[in-house]
């Protein structure tokens, strides 16, 4: 199962509101806060014990810490599912229809229990049904036949599939923020910056 999981910088992430709230409450955040977060980012973060190793600390320190920022709500994980491995792949589905057909829209583009979620979205293409299929790759041409026969039938007005990429999101410059911090704590306070954060 470990395989089939995986933790990658993308998904590991400090949410902005939390973290100006500790730094509003003055939340003790010091260079050995910040180093652990940044090795629970890039290294494994259920592996302690190599954090530790890497830190020259105590796994009872790094578990401590981490606990403690999970607490404070600073530090948030979420697993992504390797589909590949499973043998599936992912695809996003835009579909136009009519707003008035919602409902009878959002039944027929979900017959089958392949899709993740289903959302609806109005803008410069009107009233769009946005849908992610996790599929065997041998099913994708029967998904495409399917969508080409409700459009001949004037069901939907018109569909677009896409493979879905890997999710990606920046990731924090902690260089900045442990030089600051290794200075005098009292830096990372004063000079909060969003713009050096990312």
């Amino acid at each position: 199962m470990r395989e089939v999981i995986s933790y990658t910088p993308g998904y590991i992430y400090l949410r902005k509101e939390k973290l100006l709230y500790a730094f509003e409450k003055f939340i003790d955040l010091d260079v050995l806060d910040l180093k652990i977060i940044e090795l629970f980012i890039s290294s494994n973060p259920r592996n302690i014990s190599s954090i530790a190793e890497k830190l020259g600390v105590s796994q009872q320190t790094v578990s401590y810490r981490i606990n403690r920022l999970d607490r404070l709500g600073v530090l948030d994980c979420r697993a992504e599912i390797n589909y590949e491995k499973l043998g599936l792949e992912a695809y996003t589905l835009l579909v136009t229809g009519s707003l008035s057909e919602q409902n009878y829209i959002e039944a027929i583009i979900t017959p089958i229990p392949l899709w993740r979620y289903l959302i609806t979205l109005d803008g410069y293409m009107g009233h769009v049904f946005l849908v992610e299929y996790v599929l065997p790759p041998s099913g994708v041409e029967d998904l495409k036949m399917y969508f080409n026969w409700l459009l001949d039938r004037n069901e939907i007005g018109s569909f677009y599939l896409y493979k879905t990429t890997e999710f990606f999101s920046t990731n924090i410059n902690w260089d900045y923020y442990i030089k600051l911090a290794e200075k005098d704590k009292k830096y990372i306070l004063d000079r909060f910056d969003w713009n050096q954060w990312l």
